[in-house]
Formats: structure tokens, sequence, C-alpha cells
């Protein structure tokens, strides 16, 4: 099993006169920002363009989300919003690109300033059975708790099954040991007295750039596993 791009040597392919080394990884951190104690409009923007210049883009049928800890969504996203840190021309040190705008379930007040006015639906409220908490731009905002504090991932996705997804389903290579197989039970002459049906899957990352990880560290520091996840 293979991990996203993780400057273990693998020399991503080139894209649109792109190219890249074997020292690119998807794992990053804020560390260049020793301080920084929430993740800002910058980070996302970086996370985003680093899952895009491998060709992961809207234009070639991928949708690009954001997942994050509860904690994180409020302290990064939702107290932007209210600061105006993460509105276009807010107030801000940090530049943002677009406007956040909540869910449709969100109780948070969407106020426009005169002569502005919000074109398209607001976003739904759960995606692939997980929160949203709004969308930036083209990004969607997701919030669950599997997400470790202090970590932010971004991914991009083709669509529920789709095999252009980051993750696919591996089995055997031999076709006869492929999908739902009907193992006979012991008498010959009734095989199906005591069979069962057996199937051998499993996971793997299947596209190593359709997602980057980014860990919010204020020392300065260089990205580490979180510890709920380290082997």
């Amino acid at each position: 099993m293979v991990a996203l791009y993780n400057a273990d040597g693998t020399v991503p392919p080139p894209y649109k006169g792109q190219s890249f080394a074997g020292s690119h990884t998807h794992y990053l951190s804020t560390g260049a920002n020793a301080g920084q104690v929430a993740f800002d409009p910058q980070d996302f923007i970086d996370l985003a363009a680093t899952i895009e210049h491998h060709g992961f883009t809207r234009s070639q049928g991928y949708n690009i989300i954001f997942l994050m800890n509860p904690a994180d969504a409020s302290a990064s996203v939702v107290k932007y919003v209210r600061n105006q840190v993460f509105a276009s021309g807010g107030a801000s040190t940090v530049t943002s690109l677009y406007d956040f705008i909540p869910t449709q379930a969100s109780n948070m007040s969407l106020l426009l300033p005169p002569g502005y006015q919000l074109v398209g639906g607001l976003a739904p409220n759960s995606f692939a059975g997980l929160e949203v908490v709004g969308t930036w731009g083209p990004y969607l905002f997701i919030q669950d708790y599997n997400i470790p504090s202090g970590y932010v991932v971004a991914a991009a996705t083709a669509g529920q099954s789709s095999d252009l997804n980051i993750v696919g389903i591996r089995e055997d290579e031999d076709p006869n040991l492929q999908g739902l197989i009907l193992k006979p039970g012991n008498n010959n002459n009734y095989p199906l007295i005591d069979s069962h049906f057996i199937r051998g899957l499993g996971a793997g990352v299947r596209q190593r750039g359709a997602a980057a990880i980014m860990k919010l560290d204020a020392s300065g520091g260089a990205y580490t596993v979180p510890a709920s996840m380290a082997w």
C-alpha cells in the first residue's frame, strides 16, 4: 500500500508543463508561519493548489472539499466569517479570494453590503453523510470528529464510486477469486447445504495526488502524523 505523495522518491507525472521532483509531498505544515493559531485563507489556497496542479480540477470533473475537526472549523472558518477575515476584501492581513457562504441550515445571518447579492443557492446541509459548514468559492467545507484537531484534509472527488477517486477497492488478480463467491458445503450431492458466500477485498490509494493534508503548527515545525493515527 502506498500513501499520498510523500517525498519517497516517486516523481509525479508532469501536468501541463509543470514538473515535479521525488521530494514532492502532500503532507504539509503551517510551520512556515510560526505563532499561527488557526488555519487562514492562504492555507486553504495552498492545499487546493497542491491538488490542482496535478490536474484534479473542476474542469476535469473534480470537486475539492476540505475536511476539518469541528473545533478547527469554528476557529478557522466560522470565527473568520464573523471577523470578515474570510470575506473577500475583509479587514485582515490575510487576503481572502472569496466570500464564505454558510449552508441552508446555518443559524448565521448572511449580511450582504449594499449593492451585493447572492448569486446561486446555499450549500446543502450534508455531503456523503458528512456535515457541511459552507462554501468558499468553489470549495466545500466539511466538519467531522474523525479528523484530528489541528489538521485539515483537502480531497478531490469525482463522485460516489468513481474510479477517479483517491481510494479504490482492490480484489485478487485471479478473476475466479473476484466478486461474491459461493463456497459449496461438504456434501457433494447437496452442495447448497452448509454453503456460504465469501468475498475478499481491500482498499488502497489509487490517486496519490488527489488529496493533501496540512498540520497546524504554531511552533514552526514540519508535518507530523497525528498521535491518534501513528503506527
